[in-house]
């Protein structure tokens, strides 16, 4: 399980949404991880894993390694 503590919307524009599965990464950077959703995309800045501390989207990079086109909860 995964909580996401601090994330903004990110606008995916035109047949690029659409062609998203909700889940999917579309973009891995120093300090977030974007999301596609049902429409469009979210960018979560701080997350939190089942039985761990609360943290940044930095701190937790540090110890995964996420692709872009990897599915959450795959």
């Amino acid at each position: 399980q995964l909580k996401i503590w601090r994330a903004v919307v990110a606008d995916i524009v035109g047949a690029e949404a659409e062609t998203k599965l909700p889940g999917a990464v579309t973009a891995v950077a120093k300090d977030y991880v974007e999301v596609a959703c049902g429409v469009g995309s979210i960018r979560i800045y701080e997350l939190q894993l089942e039985g761990k501390k609360r943290m940044t989207t930095h701190d937790f990079l540090l110890g995964v390694k996420l692709q872009e086109g990897e599915v959450l909860g795959n």
